[in-house]
């Protein structure tokens, strides 16, 4: 019994510490944190049955670089492709499913990403590993979209 509670108690400690960035309960209140805090938004789009999202999830977004990266400059949100479920987007009414076609969304997993006032910044369709994402995440993150093509973003590490 004491080897079992020594086991969980580490575990229950690190997956209550915040390291990982949760995404928020819902597209309206992620919205209102992203326009309250001057973040950008990052819209995880996936499929229930898709492979790749369920690797993104278990993999990508718990690791702790990318959680630190989401963390300093977005607000995160998952929006199931597939769902009819009724979500609020930039004062308007969609359904997840919806949306996500607005967004021009064709695979999964796609990271839309938005900026703080509601205007879209961009998507990046596919799986990402690690150092990919977290390069992407902060390429977005830092504004250096604006003014610095990826590939060359991409170069300078």
């Amino acid at each position: 019994m004491f080897l079992l509670l020594m086991v969980w108690l580490p575990l229950a400690v690190a997956c209550s510490s915040g390291t990982e960035a949760q995404p928020a309960p819902d597209l309206r209140a992620a919205q209102a944190q992203a326009r309250e805090s001057g973040k950008k938004l990052l819209i995880d789009v996936y499929a229930v049955w898709c492979g790749y999202c369920r690797q993104m999830d278990n993999e990508v977004y718990p690791d702790p670089v990318v959680a630190g990266v989401i963390d300093r400059y977005f607000v995160r949100v998952r929006l199931n492709a597939e769902s009819d479920k009724v979500v609020w987007f930039n004062g308007e009414q969609y359904t997840e499913a919806e949306l996500a076609a607005s967004f021009g969304v064709r695979s999964f997993p796609t990271t839309v990403f938005v900026a703080s006032d509601g205007s879209p910044i961009g998507m990046q369709p596919g799986f990402m590993d690690v150092p990919q994402f977290s390069r992407m995440l902060r390429y977005v993150g830092s504004d250096a979209y604006k003014s610095v093509p990826y590939e060359r973003y991409t170069e300078d590490g």
